[in-house]
C-alpha cells in the first residue's frame, strides 16, 4: 500500500509538491519546538 502510494505521488507533480511543503513545515515545526524547549529550560 505504501509503495503504491509513493509511486503515485512521485508521478504526480502536485502530490510531490505537497509532500515537499509538508516536509518543510514539519522541519520548521521541529526547529521551533526545539528552540521553545531550550528557551523554556533557560527561563525556568
Amino acid at each position: 500500500m505504501r509503495l503504491d502510494f509513493s509511486s503515485v505521488s512521485s508521478e504526480n507533480p502536485e502530490c510531490a509538491e505537497k509532500n515537499r511543503r509538508l516536509k518543510g513545515l514539519r522541519f520548521i515545526k521541529a526547529i521551533v519546538f526545539y528552540w521553545i524547549c531550550i528557551l523554556w529550560k533557560t527561563i525556568s
